[in-house]
């Protein structure tokens, strides 16, 4: 059975530097979060690393208040992996976080939570290494719940050239719960600026619009923004947005595409682009089988954006690709389905071009049929993957490990 989550993590992804096609995994489990007090439980967000070597992530609920938690794992010297808890949400710092965390150049953590903040309804944080040790948290931003302001953003937050900070918020906006696209600019004694690029319509020029953005945004060499919402669209399936920034410093929102029941539906994924400008996605359900797809929109030869289903999942193989796409140098894809595989645990899959224009779709590995069902189990993976620079992949799941409640694990090439 598929399941359907209305929380989700999603991540802005870069090109990996590598191919890792056909080749043979492992999987290994570096770390199982016990859900006691003090630790996390259900990261739905993926992991980064430091140019250490260090692991970064949160979990969406557990630590000290329930409110969930921002972790570190490290190599200790005897091989293993180590977790230190960098911060526990209270509610009245951020609660709930669901998205990925992201560097700034001088090492500071930001991230966004779902809940919590001084009006409830989510934050923009960040966490800076503390003198002697430790780290500290500041609230850049809380979403209030109405004038004209979003709130609950699920998705990660990319960076500017400048330093300015981009992300959505699902809800909110000039139509309420419809969502925005905002920008935080950093300003004097540490303050940050926020400012509504998009507030998402439910008509564009007179047609159907997008609405209710859970997925990050990623920037063009040109500097446009490329997102996907939820819902909306034609079809009320979802839709593939662009925006674009004047002179005036205002952007201009342009619906690239509709997703439908046959190319896929409910996007929650970001989007990740190739050296020819083509945007790939996933969608959660729809699709030939309604397990949900890998979609391409492209530039069609007479104008216009075109939009078509790459690959389409079907249970029990694999179903329900949450998490986001990364592309290798040698155009591979790769990325996580929620379910699915053995025990209906979800996979990690790989696709590969054709000479042809087509896809091949296969398995470097499928999570859960290795430890089904044991304490080393992976279970339910909702978060997109990262390599390291052996081509080895790391992610996290929602569930599984030695205490059920999840895990962060390594595919071992």
């Amino acid at each position: 059975m598929i399941r359907r989550r209305w929380i989700v993590v999603l991540t802005v992804v870069a090109v990996a530097g590598f191919a890792l096609n056909g080749f043979a995994a492992s999987q290994k489990v570096l770390y199982s979060f016990t859900a006691r007090r003090g630790d996390g439980e259900a990261p739905l967000a993926g992991v980064i690393f430091d140019s250490a070597g260090n692991l970064y992530g949160t979990t969406e609920v557990g630590g000290s208040y329930g409110d969930g938690i921002v972790f570190e794992l490290g190599l200790s010297p005897d091989g293993q992996w180590a977790e230190t808890v960098l911060h526990d949400f209270n509610w009245t710092d951020g609660a709930h976080p669901q998205a990925n965390l992201v560097f700034d150049n001088a090492g500071n953590l930001y991230g966004t939570t779902v809940y919590g903040g001084a009006y409830g309804k989510g934050t923009v944080f960040e966490l800076s290494p503390a003198d002697g040790g430790g780290w500290t948290e500041e609230v850049l931003h809380s979403f209030p719940d109405g004038q004209g302001d979003g709130y609950h953003p699920y998705a990660p937050l990319i960076f500017d050239s400048a330093g300015n900070l981009y992300g959505t918020a699902a809800y909110g906006g000039a139509w309420r719960r419809a969502g925005v696209v905002f920008e935080l600019t950093p300003g004097a004694g540490g303050n940050w600026t926020e400012t509504i690029l998009c507030n998402f319509p439910q008509t564009l020029e007179g047609r159907p619009n997008g609405w209710s953005p859970y997925s990050g945004l990623v920037f063009d060499a040109a500097g446009d923004l490329y997102g996907t919402t939820t819902r909306g669209g034609h079809r009320g399936e979802g839709s593939v947005f662009e925006l674009t920034p004047s002179q005036d410093g205002s952007w201009t929102e342009m619906l690239l595409a509709s997703l439908t029941d046959e190319h896929g539906e409910y996007p929650y994924g970001s989007l990740i682009l190739d050296a020819a400008g083509n945007l790939y996605g996933t969608a959660s359900e729809g699709g030939a089988f309604n397990a949900g797809t890998v979609f391409k929109v492209s530039t069609a030869s007479g104008g216009g954006w075109m939009l078509r289903d790459v690959y389409s999942f079907s249970f029990p193989n694999e179903a329900a690709p949450v998490g986001g796409l990364v592309m290798d140098r040698a155009g591979n894809i790769y990325g996580t389905t929620e379910g699915g595989g053995s025990d209906d645990a979800g996979t990690i899959f790989e696709m590969t071009p054709n000479k042809d224009g087509g896809w091949s779709e296969g398995y470097f590995s499928v999570i859960g049929a290795i430890y089904s069902k044991t304490a080393n189990s992976v279970a339910n993976p909702v978060s997109d993957l990262v390599f390291d620079a052996h081509g080895n992949a790391y992610g996290t799941s929602s569930g599984g490990g030695a205490y059920g409640a999840g895990t962060v694990f390594e595919i071992i090439r």
